[in-house]
């Protein structure tokens, strides 16, 4: 298994984007939904460690992992919108390291991260939909096509 340890600061994370089409991916809304159904009533955002993975050449390894843990019927996975660590830790979020392990014929997945919103967004609606919205303009600006 490769060990990643602690996300760094100076990383960026991708969170995957499934759409028909690239051109449908990438749009803010479309990534403001896919974050939202991920987040639900949650503290967190599930992400990858796309520029860990590209440092480490193993990219193609990272699209092969998501590949098999998940897109089915007309949507496929289309690449990441990126989020600076820095960025997005400073305006209040927190990003921690989350490897998933192996699930029946799902492959682990080292690069596996989270993103936590702040406390105060778990009670209020209006709060995790603003932050959810920040983070999708933010990674709409930043798209990262898949490999």
């Amino acid at each position: 298994m490769i060990r990643l340890g602690p996300v760094e600061l100076d990383e960026d994370v991708g969170h995957d984007i499934t759409r028909s089409s690239e051109p449908r991916a990438r749009t803010p809304e479309a990534i403001y939904d896919s974050m939202r159904q991920n987040i639900k009533d949650g503290p967190e955002l599930s992400v990858n460690r796309v520029s860990a993975a590209e440092k480490r050449g193993e990219i193609t390894d990272l699209v092969n992992i998501i590949l098999q843990r998940g897109t089915s019927g007309k949507r496929r996975f289309q690449g990441w919108g990126m989020l600076p660590v820095k960025e997005i830790t400073n305006r209040g979020f927190k990003v921690q390291a989350d490897p998933a392990p192996a699930i029946g014929q799902m492959p682990e997945n080292p690069y596996h991260a989270l993103i936590l919103l702040p406390q105060t967004a778990l009670a209020d609606e209006n709060e995790r939909n603003q932050h959810i919205r920040y983070l999708s303009e933010l990674a709409a600006g930043n798209w990262n096509p898949r490999p």
